[in-house]
């Protein structure tokens, strides 16, 4: 697949070319499968559910034979992790995206308020991470904070992430493709902040044509590769947050539809059993000072 990426300010000067392929597995069985005795392939975030078929669809094994595995991570990594949905967010399409962001950046400011650390915000839309950026730089608050923004702030994910950690007080707004790649320190981040379920955008163009393909095989896009592909990023996130080496670690959902939808249960039914804690925005608050008085 080829697509043409540019800033519509400077079309000629930003103007990038970017060709990639939408499947990958005929590759893999030529070049890789057919010339080996044995592969491993091994990761933390490869089910769904408890089950290893996307990836097995994903890196074309399905005709290959299979051993699969699955090894239970110690249920002490899994103490003092907090697990929120605050239940007075409105669902970002019964409201107008500024109001959204406005109300996003209010409850981002309160949080951090409260915590006085290091804290990621993970955004699915650029656009909505940088208005949340300008609203809190322009609100006059976090004035003791360093707020980092990719996108907006200087450097890639590498210097981002020296910024982050080089103060105690600091928020990073990233967006999908950010957390993809990203290798946080085990020490430096105990509170992860999601805005949305980590979907990618139905116009990304490697997102686009592969749900088109799918349909054409006579699949569902939704439950058959987009809903898969957002559950393992968000386990991504979370097994990040559980191998962080603070006694307690918060992740903040701003999203109902982990738990007002049928399918928002596959994200809870693929990380360790840790309860949900549906609560209003005032009580998770009241909830996190009394964590942080606990641990001063």
């Amino acid at each position: 697949m080829i697509w043409l990426e540019y800033d519509g300010r400077s079309p000629l000067s930003s103007a990038v070319l970017y060709c990639e392929p939408l499947s990958i597995e005929d590759k893999l069985a030529r070049h890789l499968y057919t010339s080996k005795k044995s592969i491993i392939f091994t990761s933390a975030t490869i089910t769904v559910k408890n089950s290893f078929q996307y990836i097995r669809s994903q890196l074309g094994l399905n005709n290959f034979p299979v051993k699969e595995k699955k090894f239970l991570a110690p249920k002490k990594l899994n103490e003092g992790v907090n697990l929120f949905a605050i239940k007075d967010v409105p669902s970002i399409k019964g409201v107008d995206e500024q109001e959204f962001a406005e109300l996003i950046s209010s409850y981002i400011i309160s949080i951090a308020d409260v915590l006085e650390g290091r804290i990621l915000v993970l955004f699915t839309s650029q656009e909505m991470l940088r208005s949340c950026y300008s609203l809190i730089k322009d609100s006059g608050e976090l004035l003791d904070y360093i707020v980092l923004a990719q996108g907006i702030s200087s450097g890639g994910y590498t210097r981002l992430l020296k910024q982050f950690y080089r103060f105690e007080k600091s928020l990073l707004f990233g967006s999908i493709s950010f957390w993809d790649g990203l290798d946080l320190d085990r020490e430096e981040i105990s509170t992860i902040i999601m805005v949305r379920l980590p979907f990618s955008s139905p116009n990304e163009p490697i997102h686009k044509g592969k749900s088109k393909l799918y349909k054409q095989q006579g699949m569902n896009s939704f439950y058959d590769f987009s809903l898969p592909e957002a559950v393992i990023r968000f386990k991504q996130g979370f097994g990040r947050l559980v191998r962080a080496k603070s006694k307690e670690r918060n992740l903040i959902i701003f999203d109902n539809r982990i738990y007002d939808t049928k399918y928002g249960k596959t994200f809870l039914q693929s990380i360790p059993n840790i309860p949900l804690q549906i609560v209003s925005f005032s009580n998770m608050i009241e909830q996190l000072e009394q964590i942080n008085q606990n641990h001063n």
